[in-house]
């Protein structure tokens, strides 16, 4: 993918809606790098919260499904992001492309993620299972004790669920002293901690793959390869990190993450602050996936100091990047 014709052209599209042609009204016209993307204006999401119906581009009839977000404490109208039926299949195919990367054909998914309408995570996880053959069922209504009893007789291959979930199971197992067999786990939803990673993969045998993603940016957003070193950005997603000044951070170093879903087609949103702290690697990587990779840390409101400071506390990151190694702080959570 030619990343900067496809930044060109979306911007163009976004160029034909009123709000998006004043607001870039002072902008260059075309990027001939990545970094031109510097000298357009970030989206705070209040702005997002007040004007975000001004940044859809497609009409209302060819609105797939709206996402409402709350959060507490916050006055005035919730954040709706406006999703078309191109980028609900779009996300479906993204997800079949990355169960790929941790299943097997027939092998059978267990999917715990609560959620029964229609293009909810869990179904277009489910859809996207199905079309690359695996088998996969909706177990997120299952209490824990039914749960352990389907993992003891073998009734799955690869569990998928928050790591809060996948924690739960941990203990559970752990508990009974019970040993179960698994392929590999999908944990998504929340910050992944390293205890837990390690705790699940010790009663279960799994390998656990990381993806980070938020509703703002279409849901899928990273997923770990098998080298885990950090979680490949997905197409469609360019990624920034920043310092408190709105400059690029090095590779490796942690600041806000900033991302342009210039893939969207109901509602891209360009530089917008997702209010989560992360690092970001350019570097090659051995699995042959030429994206960048994203370690997701926390969210800035929730660390309590200063993020740039907060760069001291993170001995023992170059490991495992996608799980919290800190030096004592409580590993805040994550979209």
């Amino acid at each position: 993918m030619d990343v900067i014709k496809e930044l060109n052209s979306s911007i163009e599209r976004m160029r034909t809606a009123p709000y998006w042609r004043e607001r870039l009204r002072n902008c260059p016209k075309r990027l001939e790098s990545p970094e031109d993307l510097g000298s357009f204006p970030l989206l705070e999401e209040d702005e997002l919260r007040r004007r975000g119906r001004e940044m859809v581009l497609v009409p209302p009839g060819d609105i797939g499904r709206i996402v409402t977000l709350s959060s507490s404490g916050t006055t005035g109208p919730p954040k709706r992001v406006y999703l078309s039926p191109l980028d609900l299949e779009r996300t479906v195919r993204y997800f079949a492309w990355g169960l790929t990367t941790f299943c097997s054909s027939g092998d059978r998914l267990a999917v715990l993620y609560p959620g029964e309408s229609r293009w909810s995570v869990r179904d277009m996880l489910i859809t996207a299972a199905k079309k690359v053959g695996l088998v996969a069922t909706a177990r997120g209504s299952m209490d824990l004790r039914e749960l352990m009893e389907g993992l003891t007789e073998g009734r799955w291959d690869v569990l998928a669920g928050t790591p809060a979930q996948l924690a739960a199971v941990a203990r559970g197992l752990k508990g009974r002293r019970l040993r179960v067999r698994l392929r590999s786990a999908l944990s998504s939803g929340a910050l992944l901690s390293h205890r837990t990673r390690e705790a699940f993969s010790e009663v279960t045998g799994a390998e656990i793959f990381d993806h980070w993603g938020c509703r703002e940016g279409g849901y899928g957003g990273a997923l770990e390869c098998r080298f885990h070193r950090g979680m490949h950005v997905r197409p469609g997603i360019l990624a920034e990190v920043l310092d408190r000044r709105g400059n690029p951070r090095p590779d490796g170093t942690p600041g806000a993450l900033v991302i342009t879903t210039y893939g969207a087609h109901g509602m891209p949103l360009l530089r917008y602050k997702t209010g989560d702290l992360a690092l970001l690697d350019r570097s090659p990587c051995h699995c042959g996936n030429g994206y960048p990779r994203l370690s997701v840390l926390g969210r800035i409101e929730e660390i309590g100091t200063d993020p740039m400071d907060w760069a001291n506390d993170l001995e023992g990151w170059g490991k495992r990047p996608s799980s919290y190694q800190g030096s004592g702080k409580r590993a805040p959570s994550a979209t």
